[in-house]
């Protein structure tokens, strides 16, 4: 298909996950995204706390259109909140596709202390509404220039270091 026009807005509270347009990618068939609820907001969950298998697992967007709108500029925001487990890395990485997801291309990876938004601990990191580490992505970069194309996916991939959950939440396009 075409693609949408470049709007998302996914703060998972809809009540339904995956939410419309997105997309879960477990080929381990082991634990896999899914939603949890915190004190006043629901979050997209990765438990690498629990996790036993190895692999990378993925939220995906449907395609979006940024070809009529080139000269606007466009931005991809996401919060998130991980507390690294020592020895343990977890991985939270963006890609980006235009051929509908055959292949990807890296544009944002943390892992380890790197992607720690928290204090190191030995324990189970449990939302409770914390503060989320805001990132902001942008897609007209000389680099990727993406602000031109027609057909755009988004990747939002956990690679389990079997360390602490990662929470995710207000992804955007803007």
């Amino acid at each position: 298909g075409i693609g949408f026009a470049p709007t998302l807005n996914q703060n998972f509270e809809s009540g339904t996950f995956p939410p419309t347009n997105m997309f879960i990618q477990n080929p381990n068939n082991g634990l896999a995204w899914s939603s949890f609820s915190g004190i006043s907001n629901t979050v997209a969950f990765f438990d690498n706390f629990n996790n036993t298998a190895f692999g990378a697992d993925a939220i995906m967007t449907t395609d979006y259109d940024f070809s009529e709108m080139a000269d606007v500029g466009y931005e991809l925001n996401f919060d998130y909140l991980h507390q690294n487990i020592t020895d343990k890395n977890d991985t939270l990485s963006v890609y980006f596709s235009i051929d509908c997801g055959a292949n990807w291309f890296p544009i944002w990876s943390k892992y380890g202390e790197n992607l720690s938004s928290e204090t190191s601990t030995n324990m189970e990191l449990i939302y409770t509404n914390q503060n989320l580490q805001n990132e902001t992505i942008d897609l007209c970069n000389y680099d990727y220039m993406l602000c031109s194309l027609k057909k755009i996916r988004f990747k939002f991939e956990n690679k389990s270091g079997f360390g602490n959950q990662i929470y995710l939440d207000n992804i955007n396009i803007s």
